[in-house]
């Protein structure tokens, strides 16, 4: 099959983020949505007590591809843990977000998480780890199912941010650092209205 996009072949990697959006339920994969003919993607913190409750992200790439990663939490994969490890602590902890495109020869994932109040890295860093394995699982699933072995020869930056109401608090010291999910390289403070909005422009800088 030739894919084609608004009047151009496809890359293999926007041919891949294609096959990639079709296994999926949209409820926990989604396309942007188009505005206008300008692109975004809508995160939300369901609980009402939450302080940060929405973020838009403007002018994303249309192949982009946004995963809501609370449904893992949901589905209870961390009680399920306790049957396997003795020490199941934090392993099933997963972040809020995964946003997955595509610039020139890299395939990006960008791990989100939108914090209210509590600002501890130790648990922020497991919820980026436990969202790092699931995701690893998911291209287990992917290459082994559905035979995406392209997957395995494609250039991948990771990346994690954190939008915060409250500052944040210290970042561990680097003889105490042991992965790189112990770091967290990207931290955005918002402002103090329950919505917040950024462009991708802006989300990205400095990391490509």
């Amino acid at each position: 099959m030739i894919f084609c996009m608004v009047g151009k072949y496809m890359t293999d990697y926007e041919i891949l983020l294609h096959k990639i959006k079709e296994k999926f339920n949209d409820a926990f994969a989604c396309l942007p949505e188009d505005i206008n003919g300008k692109y975004i993607h809508t995160l939300k913190e369901e609980k009402k007590s939450a302080m940060l409750q929405r973020l838009t992200i403007y002018d994303v790439f249309q192949n982009s591809i946004l995963f809501d990663l609370k449904k893992v939490s949901r589905i209870g994969l961390g009680s399920k843990m306790k049957n396997i490890w003795k020490d199941a602590s934090g392993l099933f902890k997963c972040c809020d977000y995964l946003l997955l495109f595509n610039t020139e020869n890299y395939l990006n994932l960008i791990f989100i998480e939108m914090k209210s109040m509590n600002t501890d890295y130790d648990d922020i860093s497991k919820q980026f780890k436990g969202a790092y394995c699931f995701m690893t699982y998911i291209n287990t699933i992917l290459e082994q199912f559905f035979s995406f072995d392209e997957i395995k020869n494609m250039q991948i930056n990771v990346h994690k941010i954190i939008f915060s109401k409250a500052r944040l608090n210290k970042q561990p010291t680097k003889a105490s650092i042991t992965t790189e999910f112990d770091f967290i390289h990207h931290p955005v403070r918002v402002s103090k209205d329950k919505s917040a909005s950024i462009y991708f422009k802006k989300l990205c800088a400095g990391m490509f």
